[in-house]
């Protein structure tokens, strides 16, 4: 937690982001504390496979706390061009879902106009 709170102190010295969205990344962080240190999850894992390929063709870890926190910035219209390349998923299921950071799959998804799986999970 130490470095997620070091990070966000660098990328405002480095002015990418403002003081006030500084100030919010550091709330959430300082709220979020308490039960990712209980479930010990640390991170939130995204492969995209090739459907019916085992190895992921993309793997990507990023820590619980960042994943929590740009939830909250994620626009309403993601669910419409989601619905819109005809998946049926739930987005702020699976954003509370993250939330909560209980490890285990949070989602699977099949998407057969790109013949991609993807595997959402909390470890």
């Amino acid at each position: 937690m130490k470095e997620d709170r070091i990070r966000v102190l660098q990328m405002l010295a480095d002015k990418k982001i403002t003081v006030e969205q500084a100030a919010a990344v550091l709330e959430e962080l300082d709220k979020i504390r308490g039960p990712e240190s209980e479930n010990k999850a640390k991170s939130v894992r995204v492969m995209i496979f090739s459907i019916g390929v085992e190895k992921p063709k993309m793997n990507i870890n990023i820590p619980l706390a960042w994943a929590r926190m740009f939830s909250n910035f994620l626009p309403d219209s993601i669910t419409e061009k989601i619905k819109d390349r005809g998946l049926d998923i739930d987005v702020k299921q699976i954003i509370e879902i993250i939330s909560k950071g209980q490890p285990g799959k949070v989602a699977e998804i099949e998407d057969n106009t790109k013949n991609e799986r993807i595997e959402i999970s909390i470890e």
